[in-house]
């Protein structure tokens, strides 16, 4: 029997509800929504909808059990405009919902949807996980916040997940994804102080493609629910739905087919002329004794951050390049290329009217453009999915390469950036949010596939729109600290990403150099070239081995940046290089955990903590700038847990520390005590 409600600012039952076969099912949530609507094409300003400005608002059951809440009338938009959204129960007592509308003759754009906003209970230890990078878990400063406070917004990004989730200690866990085709579209999350005490709201929207049609809905289905348990057992939850898509099919059955990368047991990030990136390479493989991979930057003619997307001529003479790769090849290192595939430099020489007619544009009309590169001042112009010169002549770059004899080539900011909406007029596609810009990106890559058989593609961080589509994917976020995302005293980034999709998607990457010093491009402005005083080494002692350790025993392959001759051979380098190398060779003997592994439930591991200080700096940052970040309290041993394919349960545990240290490891598949030696790793199988 419908409800109707006319003082509250959402709708939920407080009453029990009948479900199908007479079983008794409470709905325990308060729901809302918010919609965004303008006119575009007159750049209009845009006005919200919320619930509780609808005239009338009910809820009921239906006949097959699904709550079915309903909002009507709005001054603005229409009498006649309705809202619906339908919660249909789960067997694992979750709701999957859905929204739709109708009835809106005002000829304004929907544009963005927020749906479902729902009320729960907190206190004010909960901590809510959300998918920035990895997954960052993060506890709000609720006491300080004002009632409907926003204390978390993100989006809309790419995302390696499509959950949220809040976590209240001794209390049940609240779950909520955007699953179903959430992927392709511009997807935002956000946490809210609730309007009462005690309570949070969560949030999700959507960016939809803008549109002045009478009824439309949601592109999407999700889930909420309540659990017990930690972000690992949200992980599984959405793993669950995850490991049924075709997509993650197809990218298993993409690394079954790149047994190379299999073997590959260290990367090294260098950058610059043939004779810079190749000197430590056969040092490195000596001493490591493991198969290495190169992912070679700076090799073009134009400076690094300028003049995208042409790269090709090297900036050396052709024959030395390609004999350089040829020999690489030949000792059996995996040789792999940069380019930007998604950015056209607006001061280089051939950029002309047309280029600008396929940047993307925002809704204000102006070009979607950034400035990266401090030093040489050229803005980038962020191009649309559908632009079809600027991604003939990325498709013409990585054919070069390919031609040249490159394993791979690393196509830029793809896989973490391709995900906006574009505005215009004259593109083909519908303004706003949508899928065109994935779509045209994922057509591009696709294309560059079929062009270049046997040459792998890697792009950056993950992304599920991608999901099957690059060989391999940098991440970075092992080493979040440096990068200054995600710190906090009440911050920790976690890899949510690996427990969902690890052993479908081929991961590496790290920041971490050895001297703490950004490598400097030669064709860079010499008067601003950095001046290094100071003893980085000294002053970050533990820096390096926090970044390789916890990129690991995460499972991503391991990385070292701008990894220099100097680094192999001089004694204050000595502990971090020969860490290094016992990393490698311990991830490539335990590649039936860290790579082909399943990563299990993390349970808890007890020993010593430690402070740590860390330096923030990246390939930007000024002559000078040295800002720095401290962990108080860092456990000195990580640790993860793996299944292997032949079903063996082992768990991983690395003491990055310059001391013995005692461990205790207590999880649902191994417990283990013992004490690690510093600056080394073991495997503990199952007991």
């Amino acid at each position: 029997m419908p409800v109707t409600c006319r003082a509250v600012t959402s709708l939920a039952l407080a009453c029990t509800l009948a479900a199908l076969g007479g079983v008794q099912r409470e709905f325990p949530l308060g729901v809302s929504f918010r919609m965004t609507f303008g006119i575009a094409a007159e750049k209009s300003p845009r006005f919200t909808v919320r619930a509780e400005e609808m005239r009338d608002r009910s809820v009921e059951t239906n006949s097959a059990g699904a709550v079915v809440m309903r909002w009507c009338g709005h001054a603005k938009v229409s009498d006649s405009f309705s809202v619906t959204g339908v919660f249909s129960p789960r067997a694992d007592g979750g709701w999957t919902y859905s929204l739709s509308y109708d009835g809106n003759s005002s000829g304004l754009d929907v544009e963005d949807v927020q749906f479902p906003e729902i009320e729960v209970p907190r206190s004010d230890s909960s901590r809510f996980l959300y998918p920035r990078q990895t997954g960052l878990l993060e506890r709000p400063k609720w006491a300080a916040a004002k009632p409907g406070a926003r204390l978390v917004s993100f989006g809309p990004r790419f995302k390696g997940f499509h959950f949220v989730s809040l976590f209240t200690d001794g209390e049940a866990s609240w779950y909520l994804d955007t699953r179903g085709d959430s992927w392709r579209h511009p997807v935002s999350f956000a946490l809210y102080n609730g309007e009462r005490p005690s309570s949070a709201r969560i949030a999700a929207s959507c960016a939809m493609a803008a549109s002045s049609a009478q009824s439309g809905r949601l592109p999407y289905e999700g889930v909420v629910r309540r659990f017990d348990g930690g972000w690992y057992d949200a992980a599984r939850i959405y793993r669950e739905w995850a490991v049924c898509r075709p997509e993650y099919a197809k990218s298993v059955a993409l690394r079954k087919n790149t047994p190379r990368l299999r073997e590959i047991g260290l990367w090294l990030w260098n950058r610059g002329r043939s004779d810079a990136v190749t000197g430590v390479v056969d040092r490195v493989r000596s001493d490591s004794g493991v198969p290495v991979a190169l992912d070679w930057y700076w090799w073009h003619n134009n400076p690094y951050g300028a003049m995208a997307p042409y790269y090709w001529p090297p900036r050396e003479d052709l024959q030395t390049f390609s004999a350089t790769i040829r020999s690489l090849c030949e000792k059996g290192v995996y040789v792999q290329h940069y380019i930007n595939g998604m950015c056209c430099d607006m001061k280089d020489s051939r950029w002309t009217a047309a280029d600008l007619a396929e940047t993307a544009v925002k809704r204000n009309g102006e070009y979607f453009t950034s400035l990266f590169n401090r030093f040489i001042g050229h803005p980038s112009a962020w191009m649309c999915g559908a632009a079809p010169v600027f991604q003939g002549r990325v498709a013409d770059q990585t054919k070069q390469l390919a031609l040249a004899g490159s394993d791979s080539v690393y196509i830029d900011m793809i896989a973490n950036d391709a995900c906006y909406a574009c505005w215009s007029t004259s593109h083909g596609h519908p303004r706003g949010g949508g899928t065109h810009v994935v779509d045209g990106y994922k057509a591009m890559v696709a294309r560059i596939r079929r062009e270049n058989p046997g040459v792998h593609i890697s792009s950056e961080e993950e992304a599920e729109a991608f999901l099957g589509l690059f060989e391999s994917l940098i991440v970075l976020y092992g080493g979040y600290e440096r990068l200054a995302i995600g710190v906090g005293p009440d911050c920790e980034m976690l890899p949510v990403y690996m427990a969902i999709y690890h052993e479908a998607v081929t991961c590496f990457g790290n920041f971490a150099t050895l001297d703490n010093v950004p490598p400097w491009d030669e064709k860079w402005p010499e008067d601003q070239r950095r001046r290094e005083t100071r003893d980085l080494v000294a002053e970050f002692p533990d820096q390096f081995a926090v970044e390789v350790g916890r990129s690991a025993a995460w499972g991503l392959q391991p990385c070292a940046h701008s990894l220099l001759p100097k680094h192999a051979t001089e004694a204050k380098f000595a502990p971090d290089y020969r860490f290094l190398c016992d990393t490698a060779a311990f991830y490539h003997a335990n590649r039936e955990f860290l790579y082909d592994g399943e990563m299990l439930a993390p349970g808890r591991l007890t020993c010593e903590n430690a402070r740590v200080d860390f330096l923030q700096r990246g390939t930007y940052t000024k002559d000078g700038v040295y800002k720095t970040w401290t962990q108080e309290a860092l456990p000195t041993v990580f640790h993860s847990v793996w299944r292997a394919p032949d079903g063996r349960v082992g768990a991983v545990l690395v003491n990055w520390s310059r001391q013995e240290r005692k461990y205790d490891l207590e999880t649902p598949d191994v417990k283990a005590s013992g004490v690690i030696p510093p600056r080394s790793w073991r495997l503990v199988s199952r007991k």
